[in-house]
């Protein structure tokens, strides 16, 4: 179902904001108007697992503006979460500027410095009406809208089109196994599962990001062998991987770097991954490791079987079809993460 309303930002902006920069009192009358118009709708509160789904220049717009001020990685806004409290901020600091000075915020187009305002205060009204915390920014607008209608590809479900932008993504370089990826990614997800407990949702977002990190690691290699895992965050976060999120781009980044090196520096993954998920990365970027080198070792085109317990302060891997596995310096890094000695059993 749809609706429309005559909430256009330029339209709010010449009929209330009159004054520059505008009063408070416009404000609250603009806000008192938008008001009206929702509670005309039958819009409810949104149900658990939902998103509120923004598209058009208003809102890139202010995701841009947000992007200079958190630095935040990578060029795209497509997949941005504009936080509540975000807007609340930009709408205030552009509110308290006049027109010309507006110009000069970082990330606000100019053709937009007269309307901004009454429509960072639109899409605020709209969040609280629904109770939403954020929303989720589409790169995408009408145009793109026309295409995949013509193409029959609306009701594409979020999972599919996830596998579809991993896949082309793939299909860029020359001599990349999507199936070998595939089942790396199923050892790494199986470790994973046995050796990081306890992490709650920090635990469940970043098994996922594994998984796809997994799936992508050989276009690093496929530029250098030897970098291939910073090659491949690098990758990652340029690429327009549709169905993912900003910061679900962020974590799969971050988790193929860190395989890179040791305590490597995951600052310029900030605000996205911060400190509180350093632990996390670090023990998802050794299972990396680890699956990478098991699956290296057993016939090509095979996915070893896995058997872990642990014991102790002893991690056992025993896998199927790999032969004269070595520790080669990873035993080491699984100690200082997982504070337990690895022993892989061939």
């Amino acid at each position: 179902r749809s609706w429309s309303v005559p909430l256009g930002a330029l339209r709010l902006s010449r009929r209330y904001l009159e004054h520059d920069p505008p009063t408070d009192k416009q404000v609250r009358s603009l806000r008192a108007h938008i008001d009206g118009f929702l509670e005309e709708l039958p819009l409810k509160r949104l149900p658990p697992g939902s998103r509120l789904v923004g598209t058009g220049g208003t809102v890139r717009n202010l995701a841009k503006i947000e992007r200079f001020r958190l630095k935040t990685p990578g060029s795209r806004l497509h997949g941005h979460e504009l936080a509540r409290e975000a807007i609340d901020e930009i709408e205030m600091e552009l509110r308290s500027l006049p027109r010309r000075k507006r110009t000069d915020v970082l990330g606000l187009s100019k053709d937009r410095s007269d309307s901004i305002v009454a429509g960072a205060v639109v899409i605020g009204r709209l969040l609280d009406y629904v109770d939403a915390d954020d929303i989720l920014v589409s790169g995408q607008g009408l145009r793109e809208g026309l295409a995949y209608a013509a193409l029959g590809e609306m009701d594409a479900e979020p999972e599919s089109v996830r596998a579809t932008s991993i896949e082309a993504l793939l299909a860029r370089f020359r001599g990349v196994d999507a199936d070998h990826g595939v089942r790396r990614a199923k050892l790494a997800v199986t470790l994973f599962s046995r050796l990081v407990r306890h992490e709650g949702e920090r635990g469940r977002l970043f098994a996922q990001a594994l998984d796809y990190a997994a799936r992508v690691l050989d276009i690093g290699r496929a530029v250098d062998f030897f970098d291939r895992h910073e090659h491949a965050a690098r990758i990652v976060l340029a690429s327009e991987l549709d169905g993912f999120s900003q910061v679900e781009v962020a974590r799969i980044a971050a988790v193929l770097h860190a395989a890179d090196e040791e305590g490597i520096d995951l600052d310029e993954y900030s605000p996205l991954v911060d400190g509180a998920d350093r632990a996390t990365v670090e023990k998802a970027a050794v299972i990396l490791l680890l699956a990478d080198d098991l699956l290296e070792r057993a016939p090509r085109g095979t996915t070893p079987r896995l058997t872990v317990t642990v014991r102790g302060d002893k991690v056992i891997v025993r896998p199927t079809r790999v032969s004269a596995w070595r520790n080669r310096g990873l035993g080491d890094r699984f100690l200082r993460t997982f504070k337990k000695e690895l022993f892989v059993d061939v």
